[in-house]
């Protein structure tokens, strides 16, 4: 959706998800998961979004 933008410096591990005209609707967890070559290497994170 083009709501959803991911943003910044992949390179440098700079990168920020922003979500246009965000609602109630778009609360709950979010996953970013970066695959780095090499065994085991991968970055994973979790963010749980709430709506005020």
């Amino acid at each position: 959706s083009s709501r959803y933008q991911l943003e910044g410096d992949l390179t440098r591990g700079d990168v920020s998800l922003t979500i246009v005209n965000a609602a109630e609707a778009d609360e709950g967890l979010y996953c970013c998961r970066v695959e780095i070559p090499g065994w085991f290497n991968d970055e994973k994170n979790h963010l749980e979004v709430v709506i005020e």
